[in-house]
């Protein structure tokens, strides 16, 4: 009889000693995870190696991905030691692993230790080597859910019938003959809802996708390469970047991929360039990306470190409100350069976004040269503001972690407001938070608004049209009641102040907005919204669209008898304020000798530099806190 030498049992997972993370050998060392085979929902097995981001020796894909919750509830075997991690990561995992190869992964969750803030500092200060070293990045949108597969599958042949007839126009007469569904059907829905998943609004996945000269996107068991997703979104976004809608409101909502693209082919481009070896501005990054969200608030900077320029070194014990102070500050300094060598590439910064997210492409592009160093710190005013940020931080600092919640005018008027004239901008810093900021104080808020023009809250078409008239409404109101003639007159006749209101909403593209809203043929921001709608439908975007502007802001008068568009929230006491050089006015609220800034402003008979001239009116600094 032969007897074989006894093997105990396999632990069960619950019985296995915890994971635990030895540090790094090298100061450029990365661990790599090795899934070991299987499939369906049997345990996953890794094993955690390490290697150097240069000069490795181990092929590795990398792994974009959602973390969801941060709470990690699931457990995989990591060198026979069990580890936690998310619900999401562990169906990617599931997804990922070969039936009978083993498969070699760079996975944030797993291949960094999360609980050591100095290893997390030095990791993601390497993250655009990591993923530019990768074979290829594998872009984990999630599971099969609302009808993906079917989505994917009109995708798929959407594809097809584009290639067969390049150039021709789809309509909801031409769909059906081609066999594609009609608009409205449930599969253009569950197509539209997997291109707005959560991984197309994740910070990180930015510079994952960027960096990387191949991207293949995965959903449920369908998987796409990169370039077959930019001829969907082609097909799907509008063709040119802005569409005019019934009322000739030039607007876009884009999708969120289209903005992520742009950036990849931007850097793509400048990698070609051999003269060209500068980096995009840090800050211009964020002004594109603003909407784009991350679980820790400090990484709406980091994720962005490998793609701009900057002066930030990762570092996660760091207060986030320092870190957003500390941009601010580094955006100030610009004004004392000598010059700024910057451009603004069409590549880069895409149209006028109508939703919460914006972006001008004018603006970048058609700015006088001469403005080129003082720009941003402008810029950084106009999103800014206490009604923007939900962090205490000083009113002069944008909070990152929020989007706004009106669509900034210095994006969308460039080309048509100067109301602080041809001199050069003047703004400090101070102790204690402080910021200096050169102009005029032009006047006060005497009565303002209180219909809060929020059309982003859940509401049927008939509920928004009644708060947009109601918004319209107040503002006439506002304007008849004011009996004395408006004080800037557009020539030598008396102009009433029910005329500048109108005339306000003409500049501000806001005229026949209300024969707009019971239109019967509303216009759709992409061709993928109006694929989405059954016909006779409105689809959610339309409303925001058309008030543009004035969503979240309310008109005012002022003590002088000029009107004009502020945000929701300001209050008689506020003051008008043009500082030098800008484009816009802002309001401030006085506090004792400071001010608190509040937000841009628009003010009829004043955008064009008016209150400069206006020598009764003292330059002076006022001191934002």
């Amino acid at each position: 009889m032969s007897i074989g030498r006894f093997k105990s049992p396999p632990a069960r997972s619950e019985e296995l000693l915890e994971f635990r993370y030895r540090p790094l050998r090298s100061s450029v060392g990365i661990r790599l995870a090795q899934i070991h085979p299987g499939s369906g929902t049997k345990g996953i097995n890794i094993t955690l190696i390490e290697d150097f981001v240069h000069g490795g020796r181990t092929t590795y894909d990398a792994l974009s991905y959602t973390w969801g919750s941060t709470t990690r509830l699931k457990f995989v075997t990591c060198n026979r030691r069990r580890l936690a991690i998310t619900e999401t990561l562990l169906a990617a995992l599931q997804r990922f692993r070969h039936e009978s190869d083993t498969v070699t992964f760079w996975i944030d969750q797993i291949c960094i230790d999360q609980d050591n803030n100095e290893e997390r500092n030095q990791q993601v200060s390497m993250m655009g080597k990591i993923f530019g070293g990768a074979r290829k990045v594998v872009a984990w949108f999630g599971e099969e859910a609302e009808d993906s597969k079917a989505g994917l599958q009109a995708a798929s042949n959407l594809l097809r019938v584009m290639a067969r007839y390049p150039g021709m126009q789809l309509n909801n007469i031409n769909l059906e003959s081609h066999g594609l569904p009609k608009p409205g059907h449930k599969r253009w829905q569950a197509l539209g809802a997997v291109l707005r998943r959560p991984w197309f609004s994740r910070v990180w996945v930015i510079q994952e996708v960027v960096l990387s000269s191949r991207v293949e996107v995965a959903c449920g068991q369908v998987t796409l390469s990169w370039e077959e997703m930019e001829q969907l979104i082609y097909h799907l976004d509008c063709p040119s970047p802005n569409v005019s809608n019934a009322i000739g409101t030039t607007v876009s909502l884009e999708l969120p991929f289209k903005r992520i693209n742009r950036i990849r082919a931007r850097h793509q481009l400048a990698g070609l360039d051999q003269k060209q070896d500068d980096k995009t501005e840090l800050f211009d990054l964020l002004l594109v990306s603003r909407d784009f969200g991350a679980t820790n608030p400090r990484d709406n900077i980091y994720a962005f470190l490998e793609l701009g320029e900057h002066n930030v070194n990762p570092d996660y014990d760091k207060d986030v409100r320092d870190i957003f102070m500390d941009l601010a500050a580094h955006t100030v300094s610009s004004l004392r350069e000598p010059s700024c060598t910057n451009t603004y590439p069409a590549t880069l910064f895409g149209p006028q976004y109508t939703g919460s997210s914006y972006a001008s492409e004018k603006y970048f592009l058609n700015r006088p040269r001469r403005e080129d160093k003082f720009f941003r710190p402008m810029i950084m005013l106009s999103c800014a503001g206490v009604f923007n940020q939900s962090l205490s931080l000083p009113s002069f600092v944008p909070d990152w972690t929020v989007d706004s919640k009106v669509r900034p005018f210095c994006f969308w008027g460039s080309e048509k407001y100067h109301a602080g004239g041809d001199a050069l901008p003047e703004m400090s810093l101070h102790p204690k938070s402080r910021l200096a900021v050169c102009g005029k104080i032009f006047d006060t808020v005497r009565l303002a608004g209180c219909i809060n023009l929020d059309l982003s809250e859940p509401a049927d078409a008939k509920e928004k049209r009644a708060r947009i008239t109601a918004w319209f409404d107040e503002g006439r109101a506002m304007a008849a009641g004011s009996h004395s003639p408006y004080p800037a007159g557009m020539s030598s006749f008396v102009t009433p102040t029910t005329t500048a209101y109108d005339r306000i909403l003409r500049w501000n593209e806001l005229s026949g907005v209300e024969a707009a809203l019971d239109s019967s043929n509303p216009t759709y921001a992409t061709f993928i919204e109006y694929l989405e709608c059954p016909q006779g439908s409105t689809p959610n975007s339309y409303h925001s669209s058309l008030m543009g502007v004035a969503v979240g802001r309310v008109s005012f008068l002022t003590a002088g008898g000029y009107m004009g568009l502020a945000p929701y929230g300001i209050q008689d006491g506020d003051v008008v304020f043009a500082a030098l050089g800008g484009d816009i006015p802002f309001v401030l609220r006085p506090v004792g000798e400071e001010f608190v800034l509040l937000g841009e402003c628009y003010v009829y008979g004043i955008m064009g530099g008016q209150v400069m001239l206006m020598e009764e009116l003292p330059v002076q600094d006022v001191l934002l806190r």
